[in-house]
């Protein structure tokens, strides 16, 4: 097989064939047009150069001699206006000068009429050399009719000759430039028909190239997109034996490997859809699968059957409120049975708390939401059960402390006989821990009349600027004498809210009484109201120990208590009585806490024409 591949190769033209004939033949004529230019232009050069510099020592030289001419002339003219000896000296550096300029002009003769001119010139040079010889001899009074009636007259000549002479050389040098455009512009329209050759060569070698290279690259490439966006099966045309060929055939090769493993890979993943729907559907809680858009990939028997929940539905288009909240919750969140979703089955109540798990990739990307709804419906009524304890064993304990609460002031102010100093100081102890178990038990009988709506709320038109003067005037003396900063912040001009004076006085005296315990002196406490999300957002925050990440979500539970705070802390149901008020005024609450940096207790209220509205539909 390799022999026969070489044979076959050794008799094909491949692609590095093919491209170094085309190209070789393109930089063939390319280089052909640049040495015919380069040779043409130099010959125009060189001749140009050689013709320009003839002439110019030509004009240069006449220039010399006029100037050496005018020199002599000027010491001769010098001699008739004073009576004085002729200057020699400087006749005879002007005809040093002229001698030297007649030699350059006779050693670059190369015009017609320039030998002639030359001539002429140096014959009236000549004549004129005796006369100036002659003049120094002369008396005052003859140099002047010797100067003008024979020097004169070959002066004159001679410059007339070295004037043609000049002018013959500067009608030489624009003929040559002429020669030399005229030369240019024949150049260039040969070297134009040569670059049109190689246009049409190169147009020709394109046309073959695209039929031969351009046609197979551009099959592989559609074939390429094509399975790029999954299409396996689509036919690949690329016909050769060159290179391209051969990699048509690997194309096809591949694909067809492709098709095999998708194959594969198409069987196992439905085996592994089908173990995965077969293990959610044996869970009795219902299980449903979204993707990152949220979309409903997957849905159990339950959920499906409680819940009326498919495959490929998206939750935008689905009506119940809890199933958008429950995606949009963060795992964890739920610390209580209150967003349990309350399900008809088969003429039995049942509830459903949904716990929402992110599913990320291996670069820890969130790839979709795993919403576990959990059966608690038994867990729901030993809850009930439970509250119902606490609020019928508060309820009886309640009468005997009320007894106690009412004794206990008696015996200590002696009314019912002596009392030693140890006695009184026992009973003011007991008279302390009276009055703490009274308020747990107010507490825990507040918490059970709002759960179970027997605690009506008044609640009417509210400015939240009033509520946050009110707040701060109650406790501003308690932050005073710990030495703690205390203040607000509320904007004016906020919208009134809808809600029970006497209540929200409670929520704000559980959390400042928190943020008091909790912030040492010298630190900060601060209340802030601002509308958000259509609701009035009331805030209160410290600058105290905080509270870590891990109990954050524990803090509203009843009776919770961060670990390690001591037994002076509460008994964890200030938080708690907070949330139920809250949530009975159709509001939300939250904390954000940073260990060692304080935290933020906020809660919303809602707006007084919202709830009209409400009320109104």
């Amino acid at each position: 097989m390799p022999s026969t591949l070489h044979r076959s190769s050794a008799h094909m033209l491949g692609i590095r064939s093919k491209l170094s004939l085309g190209f070789g033949g393109l930089v063939a004529v390319m280089l052909a047009i640049i040495l015919c230019a380069v040779n043409e232009f130099n010959d125009y050069s060189r001749q140009t150069e050689r013709t320009i510099r003839d002439d110019l020592d030509s004009i240069i030289a006449a220039r010399d001699m006029r100037d050496a001419m005018d020199e002599a002339a000027d010491a001769a003219y010098e001699s008739i206006r004073s009576d004085g000896p002729v200057d020699t000296k400087r006749i005879q550096t002007a005809q040093a000068d002229f001698t030297e300029a007649m030699a350059v002009q006779r050693a670059r003769i190369t015009l017609p009429n320039e030998e002639a001119l030359t001539a002429t010139v140096q014959r009236d040079w000549g004549q004129m050399q005796p006369m100036l010889a002659t003049l120094a001899g002369l008396s005052f009074a003859e140099r002047g009719p010797f100067v003008r009636e024979r020097y004169r007259p070959h002066l004159r000549a001679a410059r007339v000759a070295l004037r043609e002479l000049a002018a013959v050389n500067t009608a030489s040098i624009q003929s040559s430039q002429r020669s030399v455009q005229e030369g240019t512009q024949s150049t260039r329209r040969w070297l134009y028909g040569l670059a049109l050759a190689g246009a049409g060569f190169a147009a020709v070698f394109a046309t073959v190239v695209g039929r031969r290279i351009v046609k197979p690259i551009a099959s592989l490439t559609a074939s390429a997109e094509r399975i790029a966006q999954g299409d396996l099966d689509y036919p690949l045309e690329v016909g050769g034996r060159d290179e391209l060929g051969r990699l048509g055939g690997a194309f096809e090769q591949m694909t067809a490997e492709l098709r095999r493993f998708r194959a594969i890979d198409a069987d196992k993943l439905s085996r592994a859809h089908q173990a995965a729907q077969t293990a959610v559907d044996s869970l009795p809680d219902g299980v449903i699968m979204l993707n990152e858009s949220g979309r409903i990939e997957l849905a159990n028997r339950s959920a499906a059957r409680l819940f009326n929940v498919r495959a490929g539905e998206d939750i935008a288009q689905r009506t119940e409120p809890w199933l958008r909240d429950a995606t949009g919750r963060a795992p964890g969140a739920f610390d209580s049975f209150a967003p349990s979703i309350e399900v008809n089955d088969g003429g039995s109540l049942r509830h459903f708390l949904p716990r929402p798990v992110a599913l990320t990739n291996g670069d820890g990307r969130t790839v979709g939401t795993t919403l576990i709804l959990a059966d608690v419906t038994d867990f729901r009524r030993l809850d009930q059960l439970k509250d119902s304890l606490l609020s019928m064993a508060s309820h009886e304990l309640k009468t005997p402390l009320t007894s106690m609460r009412m004794i206990l002031p008696l015996v200590l102010e002696r009314k019912v006989g002596p009392l030693t100093d140890k006695q009184a100081e026992l009973l003011g102890v007991t008279a302390e821990a009276v009055e703490r178990m009274r308020r747990i038990v107010e507490t825990i009988l507040d918490l059970g009349r709002l759960a179970s709506g027997k605690m009506p709320l008044h609640a009417v038109s509210l400015e939240p600027l009033a509520l946050v003067g009110r707040a701060i005037a109650s406790h501003s003396q308690a932050f005073e004498n710990k030495g703690v900063d205390f203040g607000g912040a509320t904007p004016v001009g906020l919208p009134p809210v809808h809600a029970d004076a006497a209540q929200v006085d409670h929520v704000f005296a559980n959390l400042l009484s928190n943020a008091l315990r909790f912030t040492p002196p010298g630190g900060s406490v601060q209340i802030s109201a601002a509308v958000v999300d259509g609701a009035v957002a009331f805030k209160v925050s410290d600058t105290g120990r905080g509270v870590d990440e891990a109990h954050v979500a524990h803090l509203f539970e009843s009776f919770f208590r961060v670990p390690g705070q001591g037994s002076d802390t509460g008994t964890g149901l200030g938080l708690a009585l907070v949330r139920q008020i809250v949530e009975t005024h159709g509001g939300r609450v939250g904390v954000e806490s940073m260990p060692g940096k304080g935290s933020t207790f906020w809660f919303t209220l809602p707006l007084a024409h919202t709830e009209a509205l409400s009320h109104g539909h």
